[in-house]
């Protein structure tokens, strides 16, 4: 079955949303701290920048202090051409260098996405975040 790696304070809100049973659909196999995460690499959710990896940069989990268990899975993506914490962390990670000439934003002057994604090419970035949405659910 699937494995998920999830806030335990976000557990009851993500099993709702997931339509999992605690007692029939989990297995817990380990409890760790964020910190034990930091390092370690995972799948991105789509394959659209595939051709931007940097081994051992991108797709890492990274520490940063605005992620909490406030909401969410207690995971963030990060997006740096999308929010100021995204391109901190990205710069102090060295994900990206500061003038963000290596940044890549899928996205035109009119917030719409580019052909770097093309379920979503033309379309609002807000009006494209249900089907966003709908295919990560997937």
């Amino acid at each position: 079955g699937a494995e998920y790696i999830l806030a335990k304070d976000r557990k009851d809100w993500i099993y709702k949303c997931l339509k999992l049973n605690e007692k029939k659909d989990i297995e817990v196999e380990e409890t760790l701290l964020g910190t034990d995460l930091v390092g370690i690499p995972y799948e991105p959710p789509f394959d659209f920048f595939k051709k931007h990896e940097r081994p051992g940069k991108t797709w890492t989990v990274l520490s940063a202090d605005y992620v909490t268990a406030d909401s969410g899975t207690g995971l963030v993506h990060q997006s740096p051409g999308f929010g100021e914490d995204d391109y901190q962390t990205c710069v102090k990670n060295g994900i990206i260098s500061k003038d963000g000439t290596d940044m890549n934003l899928p996205v035109d002057e009119a917030g719409r996405f580019t052909d770097e994604v093309p379920p979503y090419k033309g379309m609002h970035v807000k009006e494209a975040d249900k089907d966003i949405k709908d295919d990560l659910k997937k």
